[in-house]
């Protein structure tokens, strides 16, 4: 079983463009089956519309026919889970490779949608995830949305107050169990200080900016283990539509790697 990991995909099945063409075609490559995953580092995109929308369902059957299990962060263009669906079900896998809290739709389940926020352990890796982020292009998707039946923008794509609390605590949890310092942090958008700015929308001074998440996750980047060493050793986001490497904070898009490959192995103790 293997375990890989991407960036954002929008939804996006063009044969002719990267995105999940790209990832049909890696699975070919690899041979993979439905014992391997893929870890989208949110706006999968396959849940922008409503869970009986026909994009919606078209877009996750697409997925759920792949040689591959998807685990599915939300980003901020993509829609919380509906926990009132009567098709989503619940579970929690220990399997070697991956274990965790998923959700998962009851025609599709090799895709998984994780907690917003949540201790999970992929490919022998401590990791904690987190979803959400700002949209910066908050007001031209409120405008769209103006002649849409459909919301271009969800008014909870960030964490709220209380959430950022709670995975604060889980981990500082996780931190204390940890032997070796290399935790995993995987979200969609990242700290403040490891922001990309140059790969920001050219006209960010004319937009509104809301830092909210990216502040506070400096605290997460910053927050140190009883021997003052930093605790994670690699943290993988999306968001910003860029392959490159700042530091130990790599964001991903198109590129494609082997979460084996990424960071040594993690020692915890429960």
């Amino acid at each position: 079983m293997a375990v890989y990991i991407t960036g954002d995909k929008h939804g996006d099945f063009d044969p002719y463009h990267w995105d999940y063409a790209k990832i049909e075609k890696f699975c070919q490559d690899h041979h993979t089956t439905k014992q391997d995953v893929m870890i989208i580092l949110g706006d999968h995109g396959v849940r922008f519309y409503p869970d009986d929308d026909w994009r919606t369902l078209k877009d996750m059957k697409r997925l759920e026919k792949m040689p591959i299990r998807f685990v599915l962060l939300r980003g901020n263009h993509d829609r919380r889970v509906d926990k009132s669906n009567p098709n989503l079900s619940y579970i929690q896998m220990h399997e070697p490779e991956i274990e965790g809290e998923f959700w998962f739709y009851d025609r599709c389940p090799s895709l998984l949608f994780p907690r917003e926020y949540g201790r999970y352990r992929f490919a022998g890796h401590d990791v904690l995830i987190i979803c959400g982020a700002y949209s910066i292009d908050k007001q031209y998707r409120l405008d769209a949305q103006l002649s849409s039946r459909h919301p271009y923008w969800f008014p909870d794509e960030q964490l709220s107050d209380g959430e950022r609390a709670r995975a604060g605590r889980i981990y500082r949890q996780m931190v204390k169990n940890c032997h070796g310092g290399d935790i995993l942090v995987m979200s969609h958008t990242c700290p403040l200080q490891y922001r990309p700015n140059h790969a920001l929308l050219n006209q960010l001074g004319d937009l509104e900016e809301d830092t909210t998440m990216e502040q506070w996750m400096d605290g997460i980047a910053d927050y140190r283990s009883g021997n003052g060493a930093k605790p994670w050793a690699k943290w993988y986001c999306g968001h910003f539509h860029i392959d490159e490497t700042i530091d130990d904070v790599r964001f991903m898009y198109h590129d494609i790697i082997l979460l084996e490959e990424a960071a040594p192995q993690s020692t915890t103790s429960d």
